[in-house]
Formats: structure tokens, sequence, C-alpha cells
């Protein structure tokens, strides 16, 4: 399967709402091109809605990988659970996400 790795960056929202560096950038990696159909190069979103769709975009890598293997990805697993953590995070609440990259 094709291998997909996204890169975002996590930035606070200033006083005079422009964004500010990063303060901390994520790599997650997709079993299959299918999240390129959920994100865009230098997209702008709150991080609930980064968590969301990368949680449905790997939900669906993860329904390729059974069908072409028989098998779930335990790769799929171990980000669905990292993504999830991510909402319960405080530092990262208000925090705005940029699609920065995918490679693959």
């Amino acid at each position: 399967m094709p291998m997909v790795k996204l890169v975002a960056d996590f930035k606070k929202r200033s006083v005079d709402n422009v964004d500010s560096t990063p303060f901390f950038t994520c790599e997650i990696i997709f079993p299959s091109t299918i999240v390129r159909h959920f994100f865009s190069i230098n997209e702008h979103l709150p991080v609930h809605d980064f968590v969301e769709k990368a949680r449905l975009a790997m939900h669906e890598a993860n329904e390729k990988v059974k069908e072409k293997y028989g098998f779930s990805c335990f790769g799929c697993t171990y980000y669905d659970q990292k993504l999830c953590k991510m909402l319960e995070r405080k530092d990262l609440q208000g925090s705005r996400v940029l699609v920065r990259e995918m490679k693959g």
C-alpha cells in the first residue's frame, strides 16, 4: 500500500488574530493516498476539525488495508489513539492547524 506522511503545524492564535509560529508539529503516516481527499497543502483549520478529518481519513485508509490484506493496520489504530489524545490536550485547545505537507 502507498504511504503518505502528513506534516501539520499547530499554532496559537495571537491577540491580533494573526497566526503565530508553530509550537507543536506532528507527522502522521497514512497507509493510503486517500488522505489527499481530506486535506490540502496550506489548509488551516481548528484542532477539532483537523482531528475529526484525520480520524475519518485513517478509518478509510484502514478499510483499504482490510480489503487488500484481510486484516487491520496496526498503525491506523496507533494514530487514531494519538489523534484522540490531541483533543484532550489543554495546550492545543484554541489552536489552529496548518497542513504543511504531504509526502508520498
